[in-house]
């Protein structure tokens, strides 16, 4: 679903930039702590001055990756979606950087229109979606109960309903047992959820997928290991929480693959790694014809936070059905500039929600002074 306006102005010049700002102590998840919060940002600008921003993870090359991909856009009208795809996904390059240019693209053609990108697509269908907190993991040198504890008494402060926790790192029964704490602090009407990112084995999956069930989870969060997704159908049907994942697909293929080998019962593409927002609506739409919802992951960095949102303003419910469980964004905690400090005006929680955006492109203005004065690497990529 790729809806077009060819005539608009060309792009004429992108801008990349590396973000990279510590974690210190050093945080994250059962397979491995980092040491910083690493980000690449393409802004896109037409011949008019216009600008358009992408977001995606920092991976080794990418920045590169993504200067060549934003040239191939150089001279053609920001509008001309169906050709930009065509000759991005031609490259055969990482689904990340054309995920970040798409992203981008889709920025600068809403604002050249003076719309929010959600209206190029046909919404929006709601205002507003319920976040749940999502921890920042393990942190180095603390012990899992108290920073689960800390946190959860934090995010139910900071007005969250639904909190997310990353388990995995330490055996099933200490961790299962400090999430029953967890459960007694945050109350049987927060919504909880738990992320194993790929770190159990398939019997200390299906453990840990008992005691969720008895704490009531929302769902299970790719416990196994995540490239190609080997293991899940047969998790899926012996688990007894919902099983969640599909955040690293990288296309509609991927997408088809693990929906037709049954593998999740919510799938969570990615708007930063799957192609951007548009190949995340035809991922949604595959994923309805399976009859799985569809509930996005996100980055964690404003840029990806923002379009994140304008797809959640299109996407449909669950089903039909008026009591179907709400969408739910994923909202990063922990310090990071790059989801706080980036914006001008940054996200805020209400009652437990956040409003979709409504200005032009993504809805957000990026402090582009921050973004340039903290990048640790800038490449300017001109016609010239």
């Amino acid at each position: 679903m790729t809806p077009s306006t060819a005539d608009s102005d060309p792009v004429a010049r992108a801008d990349v930039f590396v973000l990279r700002a510590p974690i210190d102590p050093p945080a994250g998840v059962s397979i491995g702590l980092a040491t910083a919060h690493e980000y690449v940002l393409v802004r896109l600008t037409d011949s008019a001055g216009c600008t358009g921003w992408g977001e995606s993870y920092l991976l080794p090359g990418l920045d590169a990756t993504i200067s060549e991909l934003a040239r191939l856009t150089l001279g053609r009208p920001a509008g001309a979606m169906r050709e930009h795809e065509r000759v991005l996904t031609s490259t055969r390059a990482s689904s990340y950087g054309r995920s970040a240019v798409l992203m981008a693209l889709d920025d600068l053609r809403a604002r050249q229109l003076g719309m929010p990108v959600h209206r190029l697509y046909g919404g929006p269908t709601r205002a507003s979606v319920p976040a749940y907190a999502a921890s920042q993991g393990y942190v180095h040198g603390v012990e899992l109960e108290r920073t689960w504890r800390d946190e959860a008494e934090a995010f139910v402060a900071a007005g969250f309903t639904a909190i997310k926790l990353r388990t995995g790192r330490f055996p099933v029964e200490r961790e299962s047992a400090a999430l029953r704490e967890v459960r007694s602090i945050v109350g049987d009407s927060t919504e909880l959820m738990v992320d194993g990112n790929g770190g159990y084995s398939l019997d200390e999956a299906l453990r840990m997928g008992e005691q969720l069930a008895e704490l009531g989870a929302r769902w299970f969060e790719e416990p196994l290991p995540q490239d190609g997704y080997p293991g899940y159908p047969e998790l899926r049907l012996r688990l007894a929480v919902p099983l969640a994942g599909g955040e690293i697909l990288e296309n509609t293929r991927d997408a088809s693959r693990i929906l037709a080998a049954g593998a999740v019962d919510i799938l969570q593409p990615d708007v930063v790694i799957c192609g951007g927002i548009g190949a995340a609506i035809d991922v949604a739409t595959l994923a309805r014809v399976h009859g799985i919802p569809v509930i996005p992951h996100t980055s964690g960095g404003a840029i990806g936070i923002a379009a994140t949102l304008q797809l959640m303003a299109v996407l449909d419910d669950a089903n039909r059905s008026p009591g179907s469980a709400p969408l739910v964004l994923e909202f990063g905690q922990g310090a990071n500039p790059w989801r706080t400090d980036v914006l001008n005006e940054p996200f805020e929680l209400r009652a437990g929600r956040v409003d979709i955006p409504t200005g032009p492109g993504l809805g957000v203005e990026v402090d582009v002074d921050f973004v340039a004065d903290r990048a640790v690497l800038h490449r300017e990529v001109t016609t010239s």
